[in-house]
């Protein structure tokens, strides 16, 4: 179990530190699970709902934990339910996701790069983000093609595979606020065990779910190809909230 919980605000702002002191709000139980093949990280954690300091976890705040490699780990809260258990106690279970998933909302586009290191390929990838390269374990060079329109976090995906790597995440945090967000590209993390671990819990009692797994505040329309490969988008199309249309568009923009 963690040691200790730091929770933020939407605006990364901490609120409260968990499971440390005689008076901080106590951690029931957690899980830390992370997928090396996908790099996918997720933290579920119960804190009694009553505590005052339980009324700071809210959807789309984060939480900031420390890995098993001692790192910090920044991950964005999703659900929140409070339940009344068996016994009348009432819990707020939270779920969190790897705030680096904020790179899904990131759009690389149609690109080669020729001729560039892991590190290269990280920046190129990462330009324009919160985030940067962090630890690279590769030398070399590749060509690498980015043949469609892909999510950052897919290109890192793509990279990771060229190279043969295992990408890791981590924040720096300083001065009471995260100063650093890295991209680790490493040779092997951890060892195959050829085990799988999974974990379930029946929960009877009443429930209130906050979700925001579903959120998006920004999409790319793509259309059909013709016949040079090239891809229909939104970048013609002007758009005007005072002219009656849903949302302000220049033109050239291709995303909405």
């Amino acid at each position: 179990m963690m040691a200790q919980i730091m929770v933020l605000d939407r605006h990364e702002v901490v609120r409260a530190v968990l499971g440390d002191g005689p008076s901080a709000c106590p951690i029931l139980e957690d899980l830390h699970t992370e997928k090396l093949e996908n790099a996918a990280i997720t933290y579920e954690f119960a804190v009694p709902a009553d505590h005052p300091d339980a009324q700071t976890i809210a959807p789309e705040g984060y939480v900031i934990i420390r890995d098993v490699d001692g790192l910090l780990q920044e991950l964005r809260i999703k659900t929140v339910e409070d339940e009344l258990d068996s016994e009348g106690k009432r819990i707020r279970r939270v779920t969190c996701e790897n705030a680096a998933l904020e790179l899904n909302g990131s759009i690389v586009r149609p690109q080669t790069w020729t001729g560039v290191t892991a590190s290269q390929a990280l920046t190129n990838a990462l330009t324009g983000t919160r985030w940067q390269p962090g630890i690279v374990e590769w030398s070399g060079t590749r060509t690498i093609t980015i043949d469609g329109y892909k999510t950052v976090t897919e290109v890192l995906h793509q990279i990771a595979s060229e190279f043969e790597g295992e990408i890791r995440w981590h924040v720096v945090w300083q001065d009471g606020r995260i100063v650093g967000r890295f991209v680790d590209l490493l040779r092997q993390r951890g060892r195959y065990t050829g085990k799988r671990f999974e974990y379930a819990k029946d929960i009877t009692g009443l429930r209130r779910i906050e979700d925001t797994t579903e959120l998006v505040t920004a999409m790319i329309g793509l259309g059909r190809a013709d016949e040079n490969g090239v891809r229909l988008t939104f970048a013609d199309v002007t758009w005007s909230k005072a002219n009656g249309d849903p949302a302000d568009k220049p033109a050239g923009q291709d995303w909405v």
